[in-house]
Parts: C-alpha cells; sequence; structure tokens
C-alpha cells in the first residue's frame, strides 16, 4: 500500500478504507481469528465477481436459527481467543 501511496501522493485517502478492509478480514497469528470474526461471529464476505451476482439463496435459516448459529460461532472463538491468550503468557 504504501508504494501505491508514494507514487501517487494524494490518494491516501481513498486507500484506507480498503487498507482496513484487508486488515479486518486478515486472521490474527495468535488467535486464528480475523477481528471481523471476532466482532461478528462469521468471516468477511470480500466482493469478488461471483457475489456481485444477483443470486438466490438455497438455504433459508430462520433467523432464531441464524441466530443460534451466530451465538455457538462467538462462543467458540472466544474460547479459542482465551486459549491463545492463555498460552501467549
Amino acid at each position: 500500500m504504501l508504494h501505491v501511496v508514494m507514487r501517487q501522493r494524494n490518494n491516501w485517502d481513498t486507500l484506507i478504507p480498503f487498507y482496513l478492509m484487508s486488515y479486518r478480514a486478515t486472521p490474527n497469528s495468535v488467535t486464528g481469528h480475523s477481528p471481523f470474526f471476532l466482532l461478528h461471529g462469521r468471516e468477511m464476505e470480500i466482493p469478488n465477481s461471483d457475489n456481485l451476482k444477483d443470486r438466490i439463496s438455497s438455504e433459508n435459516l430462520s433467523q432464531k436459527h441464524s441466530l443460534e448459529n451466530f451465538k455457538a460461532s462467538l462462543n467458540l472463538a472466544y474460547k479459542l481467543v482465551a486459549k491463545a491468550n492463555r498460552n501467549a503468557h
């Protein structure tokens, strides 16, 4: 990123959101999870040509089922982070 900013010298403010998105989507070496996953309980969907097309989900989860999956994912993530923190000290 620094190379791109240095070449243009005037576009750093437009590149910051892309840098932050990539940072938030990258798994941490200690926890094994991205900051986005730890906050939301799922991995970030990065735009690409496949998910920019209109598509209908074949799986229709109820809100209750989705919430239960979210809670389970967060619970697992918190346990893994706590374990990684204990092992890091």
